[in-house]
């Protein structure tokens, strides 16, 4: 049994994702319907990335993973990409390399047969999801091809004494996940003290924690991602803190040679 993923930017109450699963059931009635996540952000291929990225490896083999995020374009491109035994299925909008970290093992650019290109994500995603779970083989549905748009995720910039960094992701508890991975922050502390700073001087952290139990107030920890995410216990850390996608995250390192009143031009 095929399992299909729904990942898109439609609202709650937007007909479009009902007219996408009266489609599966109709032209794939075995396979397994997944709403994988819905309300990314209008257009933006960054969050659909990152929640993609880091959670696809979490279904079985084979699964056909639908993104319908900026599928209308006006040189209407479509994939269908083989990578890490799964299927991706999206426009050739950059998404894909935020996803990959190599090349695809097989990919393909979609042979359009409909002229209903104001929602491709019925006309055209959805109809290449649909075959691919009725056991048509990749290659079928277009061209093979090597060539994709790649979008790059924004990365933290750093020197001797600071790690600059973003706010990647806010989830429903308002905890934030900064884009400050642990293999680059140990390398960058080398045992040093530092200070996490949010969005301003004025509030910081200055351990990082192994459970959110241990927070009494403003915390961090390296969550299941192995990056820094930010917490407060039992709050809502984004809200109190003015915190959003992008907000600025600062660690600085300090030893013998440098005090914590050179931090006027971080911000």
């Amino acid at each position: 049994m095929s399992v299909i993923t729904l990942i898109t930017d439609w609202a709650e109450g937007d007909f479009y994702l009902g007219v996408i699963k009266g489609f599966f059931q109709k032209k794939a009635p075995k396979a397994t319907i997944i709403d994988f996540f819905h309300y990314v952000p209008n257009y933006s291929i960054v969050m659909a990335g990152f929640i993609l990225k880091n959670n696809y490896k979490h279904f079985p083999p084979d699964s056909i993973h639908l993104i319908g995020i900026k599928s209308v374009q006006e040189k209407n491109s479509y994939l269908a990409a083989r990578y890490d035994n799964q299927y991706f299925i999206c426009a050739d909008n950059g998404l894909l390399g935020l996803v990959f970290e190599r090349s695809p093992e097989k990919l393909v650019k979609i042979k359009q047969t409909s002229d209903l290109l104001n929602f491709p994500e019925l006309s055209i995603l959805a109809e290449a999801a649909a075959k691919l779970a009725n056991g048509i083989a990749i290659e079928e549905l277009g061209e093979l091809s090597s060539n994709f748009v790649k979008a790059h995720a924004m990365q933290p910039s750093y020197d001797e004494k600071t790690i600059k960094g973003k706010v990647l992701y806010v989830d429903s508890y308002g905890n934030v996940i900064t884009n400050i991975d642990k293999e680059l922050f140990e390398k960058q502390r080398n045992g040093r003290r530092f200070e996490i700073l949010l969005h301003s001087m004025r509030n910081k952290v200055e351990k990082i924690s192994n459970h959110y139990y241990e927070f009494t107030d403003l915390g961090a920890i390296f969550n299941s991602l192995g990056l820094i995410e930010i917490a407060m216990n039992e709050a809502d850390v984004a809200k109190l803190l003015s915190l959003d996608k992008n907000s600025s995250i600062i660690v600085k390192f300090y030893d013998n040679t440098n005090s914590k009143n050179d931090l006027s031009t971080l911000f």
